[in-house]
């Protein structure tokens, strides 16, 4: 179930191709364990400060993509499965729940808890 969650995330953000989607395609394979931008640039046989340009000229950066990433995948489960803050937390690369939901906050102005019971309230 989360390999095809990840992969409806994947299908949803990868919008117009280029550095962005596969630097989004590469993080969405690794719930949890998310490389940085230099593991990235090695992957995709490039230095590290290329793949930086690419992505500013594409309107985006590594941070924005990671916490793109992190946010639709914490949507999804918080929407489609029973896992605990806990263990949201830490499929997608927190050290506690705190700051996956302080991180949860600023991204949607909710908390995990009320996105979920408004979730299940259809």
């Amino acid at each position: 179930m989360a390999r095809e969650m990840c992969e409806q995330v994947l299908a949803e953000v990868n919008r117009g191709g280029g550095a962005a989607a596969e630097v989004r395609r590469r993080l969405i394979e690794r719930p949890g364990h998310y490389p940085n931008i230099e593991l990235i640039a090695e992957e995709l046989s490039i230095h590290p400060r290329a793949l930086r340009r690419r992505l500013e000229a594409e309107g985006t950066s590594y941070r924005d993509i990671l916490a793109e990433v992190r946010r639709c995948l914490a949507m999804e489960y918080l929407r489609k499965t029973h896992m605990t803050n806990e263990e949201i937390a830490s499929r997608l690369g927190y050290s506690d729940a705190t700051n996956f939901r302080h991180a949860f906050l600023r991204w949607t102005g909710k908390s995990p808890s009320d996105l979920r019971l408004s979730a299940n309230a259809f």
